[in-house]
């Protein structure tokens, strides 16, 4: 098992903890106090919303086409069978 933090900018295990929210990287000078770093919400899913609302949008705009699609198709068929065509084959 490998001990250390990895430091994000060089990708060694050389972070070090200079106070309770400092830490700092001693290969390259990385620094980061988390005290002043914004705390990300974690209901703030604005992209994900969009998404979904997006697909549920397309969703329906398929299923719609395909069901005026057969209901179109099924009304032909339906005529046929209903009304026939009668033509008589002369010998």
């Amino acid at each position: 098992m490998q001990e250390g933090i990895e430091c994000p900018k060089c990708g060694k295990r050389t972070v070090v903890q200079r106070s309770e929210t400092v830490f700092q990287c001693i290969s390259c000078d990385f620094k980061r106090d988390l005290a002043t770093e914004p705390k990300q919400n974690k209901n703030n899913n604005e992209g994900g919303s969009w998404l979904g609302v997006l697909l549920t949008f397309a969703l329906i705009i398929i299923a719609f086409s395909l069901g005026t699609s057969s209901t179109f198709l099924n009304s032909e068929v339906n005529q046929n069978v209903v009304n026939p065509v009668t033509e008589t084959i002369a010998p």
